[in-house]
Protein backbone atom coordinates (compact mmCIF):
# COMPACT_ATOMS: atom_id res chain seq x y z
CA UNK A 1 0.00 0.00 0.00
CA UNK A 2 2.65 2.37 0.90
CA UNK A 3 4.72 2.04 -2.54
CA UNK A 4 1.43 2.90 -4.43
CA UNK A 5 1.14 6.12 -2.32
CA UNK A 6 4.67 6.36 -2.78
CA UNK A 7 4.21 6.24 -6.64
CA UNK A 8 0.57 8.25 -6.96
CA UNK A 9 2.76 11.13 -5.12
CA UNK A 10 5.18 11.14 -7.35
CA UNK A 11 3.23 11.27 -10.52
CA UNK A 12 1.21 13.99 -9.37
CA UNK A 13 4.38 16.04 -8.73
CA UNK A 14 5.82 14.87 -11.95
CA UNK A 15 2.26 16.41 -13.76
CA UNK A 16 1.98 18.95 -11.89
CA UNK A 17 5.26 20.89 -13.32
CA UNK A 18 5.73 20.17 -16.79
CA UNK A 19 7.96 22.73 -18.18
CA UNK A 20 8.89 21.98 -21.96
CA UNK A 21 12.27 23.39 -23.91
CA UNK A 22 12.03 23.71 -27.55
CA UNK A 23 15.06 22.86 -29.26
CA UNK A 24 16.32 23.17 -33.19
CA UNK A 25 14.00 20.43 -34.59
CA UNK A 26 10.42 21.22 -35.21
CA UNK A 27 10.09 17.61 -34.47
CA UNK A 28 10.40 18.25 -30.69
CA UNK A 29 7.12 19.96 -30.44
CA UNK A 30 5.33 16.57 -31.14
CA UNK A 31 6.23 15.71 -27.56
CA UNK A 32 2.48 17.66 -26.92
CA UNK A 33 -0.15 15.89 -28.01
CA UNK A 34 -2.63 18.33 -26.34
CA UNK A 35 -4.50 19.60 -29.61
CA UNK A 36 -5.95 22.77 -27.88
CA UNK A 37 -2.36 23.39 -26.06
CA UNK A 38 -0.92 23.73 -29.80
CA UNK A 39 -3.30 25.94 -30.85
CA UNK A 40 -2.86 28.51 -28.32
CA UNK A 41 0.82 28.41 -28.97
CA UNK A 42 1.17 27.88 -32.55
CA UNK A 43 2.48 31.01 -34.73
CA UNK A 44 4.26 32.59 -31.47
CA UNK A 45 7.91 31.42 -31.71
CA UNK A 46 10.22 30.68 -34.45
CA UNK A 47 12.67 27.64 -34.01
CA UNK A 48 14.87 29.00 -36.31
CA UNK A 49 15.84 32.31 -34.45
CA UNK A 50 14.81 31.71 -30.86
CA UNK A 51 14.89 28.92 -27.80
CA UNK A 52 11.84 28.60 -25.67
CA UNK A 53 10.63 27.02 -22.61
CA UNK A 54 6.70 26.29 -22.24
CA UNK A 55 5.02 25.53 -19.05
CA UNK A 56 1.95 23.67 -18.08
CA UNK A 57 0.27 23.57 -14.14
CA UNK A 58 -2.58 22.51 -12.95
CA UNK A 59 -4.99 25.05 -12.06
CA UNK A 60 -5.26 29.07 -13.00
CA UNK A 61 -5.36 30.80 -9.96
CA UNK A 62 -2.27 32.99 -8.97
CA UNK A 63 -0.66 30.24 -7.28
CA UNK A 64 -0.34 28.33 -10.62
CA UNK A 65 0.58 30.99 -12.77
CA UNK A 66 3.54 32.02 -10.14
CA UNK A 67 4.54 28.43 -10.30
CA UNK A 68 4.32 28.27 -14.15
CA UNK A 69 6.32 31.17 -14.71
CA UNK A 70 9.03 29.77 -12.44
CA UNK A 71 9.18 26.44 -14.03
CA UNK A 72 9.31 27.81 -17.38
CA UNK A 73 11.90 30.22 -16.17
CA UNK A 74 14.24 27.39 -15.06
CA UNK A 75 13.43 25.25 -18.12
CA UNK A 76 14.80 28.58 -20.07
CA UNK A 77 17.47 28.82 -18.10
CA UNK A 78 18.89 25.71 -18.61
CA UNK A 79 18.19 25.82 -22.14
CA UNK A 80 20.25 28.62 -22.61
CA UNK A 81 22.97 26.99 -20.95
CA UNK A 82 22.55 24.24 -23.52
CA UNK A 83 22.55 26.20 -26.32
CA UNK A 84 25.52 28.85 -24.89
CA UNK A 85 27.89 25.67 -24.35
CA UNK A 86 27.11 24.25 -27.68
CA UNK A 87 28.92 28.07 -29.25
CA UNK A 88 31.78 27.99 -26.89
CA UNK A 89 32.33 24.48 -27.29
CA UNK A 90 32.27 25.11 -31.08
CA UNK A 91 34.66 28.12 -30.78
CA UNK A 92 36.74 25.95 -28.53
CA UNK A 93 37.12 23.48 -31.17
CA UNK A 94 38.18 25.95 -33.65
CA UNK A 95 41.23 27.49 -31.50
CA UNK A 96 42.69 24.39 -31.02
CA UNK A 97 43.39 25.60 -27.31
CA UNK A 98 43.68 23.61 -24.42
CA UNK A 99 44.68 23.28 -20.50
CA UNK A 100 43.66 24.76 -17.45
CA UNK A 101 41.06 27.48 -17.83
CA UNK A 102 40.49 26.89 -20.92
CA UNK A 103 38.78 23.78 -21.75
CA UNK A 104 35.18 22.15 -21.43
CA UNK A 105 34.64 22.61 -18.04
CA UNK A 106 35.68 26.11 -18.19
CA UNK A 107 33.06 26.40 -21.25
CA UNK A 108 30.07 24.96 -19.23
CA UNK A 109 31.15 27.11 -16.37
CA UNK A 110 30.50 29.93 -18.51
CA UNK A 111 27.76 28.77 -20.02
CA UNK A 112 25.95 29.02 -16.99
CA UNK A 113 27.15 32.90 -16.49
CA UNK A 114 25.61 33.32 -19.23
CA UNK A 115 21.90 31.71 -18.78
CA UNK A 116 21.72 33.50 -15.21
CA UNK A 117 23.24 37.04 -17.07
CA UNK A 118 20.39 36.36 -20.03
CA UNK A 119 17.44 34.91 -18.22
CA UNK A 120 16.57 38.76 -16.59
CA UNK A 121 16.32 39.92 -20.18
CA UNK A 122 13.71 36.64 -21.48
CA UNK A 123 10.73 37.99 -23.10
CA UNK A 124 7.62 36.27 -22.13
CA UNK A 125 5.60 35.71 -25.49
CA UNK A 126 2.48 34.47 -24.25
CA UNK A 127 0.54 33.13 -21.30
CA UNK A 128 -3.17 31.06 -21.51
CA UNK A 129 -5.49 29.43 -19.50
CA UNK A 130 -6.51 26.06 -20.92
CA UNK A 131 -10.32 24.56 -20.93
CA UNK A 132 -8.63 22.00 -18.85
CA UNK A 133 -8.32 24.44 -15.87
CA UNK A 134 -4.90 24.51 -16.88
CA UNK A 135 -2.23 27.78 -16.71
CA UNK A 136 0.30 27.81 -19.54
CA UNK A 137 3.19 30.43 -19.87
CA UNK A 138 5.83 30.92 -22.51
CA UNK A 139 9.35 32.30 -22.67
CA UNK A 140 11.69 32.56 -25.62
CA UNK A 141 15.20 34.09 -25.95
CA UNK A 142 16.48 35.31 -28.88
CA UNK A 143 19.87 32.62 -30.23
CA UNK A 144 21.54 35.43 -31.58
CA UNK A 145 21.99 36.80 -28.48
CA UNK A 146 23.06 33.83 -26.91
CA UNK A 147 25.51 33.45 -29.69
CA UNK A 148 27.07 37.30 -28.98
CA UNK A 149 26.78 37.11 -25.37
CA UNK A 150 29.13 33.58 -26.09
CA UNK A 151 31.09 35.12 -28.21
CA UNK A 152 32.17 38.06 -26.16
CA UNK A 153 33.17 35.72 -22.99
CA UNK A 154 35.08 33.18 -25.42
CA UNK A 155 37.27 36.66 -26.48
CA UNK A 156 37.63 37.62 -23.02
CA UNK A 157 39.06 34.32 -22.20
CA UNK A 158 41.07 34.52 -25.73
CA UNK A 159 42.19 38.16 -24.80
CA UNK A 160 43.35 36.70 -21.58
CA UNK A 161 45.57 33.44 -22.80
CA UNK A 162 46.98 35.63 -25.27
CA UNK A 163 47.93 38.60 -22.68
CA UNK A 164 49.43 35.74 -20.23
CA UNK A 165 51.89 34.64 -23.93
CA UNK A 166 52.57 38.00 -24.62
CA UNK A 167 53.93 38.36 -21.02
CA UNK A 168 55.92 35.26 -21.26
CA UNK A 169 57.54 35.68 -24.28
CA UNK A 170 58.86 39.12 -23.07
CA UNK A 171 60.28 37.87 -20.10
CA UNK A 172 62.43 36.10 -22.28
CA UNK A 173 65.91 36.93 -24.30
CA UNK A 174 65.28 36.48 -27.48
CA UNK A 175 69.33 36.02 -28.01
CA UNK A 176 69.43 32.97 -25.95
CA UNK A 177 68.95 29.85 -27.06
CA UNK A 178 67.82 26.38 -25.37
CA UNK A 179 70.32 23.46 -25.25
Amino acid sequence: MKKILVIVTVLLTVNSFSAQVLGDTRANFGIFTDKELKNLVFGNYNLDKEVLSLSKVKGTDPVAAEKSNKDALQSLEKAISTYSYGVLKEYLDGALLTGTGFDSKKMKEFSEEISKELITSAEKRGEWKTSKNEYVVMYVMNKETIKSTSARYFRERLSAVIQKLNDYSNTFDKTQTVK
